[in-house]
């Protein structure tokens, strides 16, 4: 796939859930879309630190729980499960369209 574009992910998810989730809150809605990134950016390679400072995340451990939060979600929720595929397919889309541009 090439190198993460943790802002080119940053910016489909925000497409895609119609608003920015970079806020100091414990609210469900934002931290549900933090654990999100969290989760791909992993599975695309990114470093701990990296993501948590993207967007706006303690520290790496955060990360850490929010991947851990995504398994036990997309292993229950088929809801999660699409919205994973969608993200992914999203992502690796405008990251071809970049390259040839």
């Amino acid at each position: 796939m090439g190198r993460v574009d943790l802002k080119l992910l940053y910016d489909v998810m925000v497409t895609y859930y119609g608003c920015p989730f970079k806020v100091k809150t414990r609210r469900r809605y934002f931290s549900d879309k933090k654990a999100m990134f969290s989760y791909i950016g992993r599975k695309l390679g990114a470093t701990y630190q990296a993501i948590a400072d993207e967007i706006g995340m303690r520290n790496h451990a955060s990360v850490i729980h929010g991947e851990d939060l995504m398994e036990e979600l997309i292993a229950t929720d088929p809801t999660f499960n699409r919205q994973l595929n969608d993200i992914m397919d999203e992502y690796e889309f405008r990251q071809w369209a970049g390259i040839l541009v």
